[in-house]
């Protein structure tokens, strides 16, 4: 008798578990439905702590060239060089 109720109980938790749980997944799907944008407004500057011509100044130039070539970016984009400081003087921009 014990053993029955005890079944019960349980599987009236399962159930609600189970609900809770279809319940919580359905409603982050629903949220990540639709996602908000962000679009710049002003001209986007990509900041390069090391001086022009070095290695780190060719990713930031070609990930400069793919964002006007393809216009992702509806805004005008220009690879700015601050050398200096270890990078110090770029990272207070």
């Amino acid at each position: 008798m014990f053993f029955n109720r005890f079944l019960k109980a349980r599987g009236r938790l399962l159930t609600f578990s189970l609900a809770c749980f279809c319940a919580l997944i359905h409603s982050d799907f629903l949220s990540a439905a639709a996602p908000v944008q962000w679009v710049p407004t002003k001209n986007v500057e990509i900041i390069v702590p090391f001086a022009a011509g070095g290695g780190n100044d060719l990713p930031a130039r070609i990930i400069e060239k793919i964002l006007t070539d393809r216009k992702l970016v509806p805004v005008s984009t220009t690879v700015v060089n601050k050398p200096g400081g270890g990078g110090r003087s770029a990272s207070t921009t």
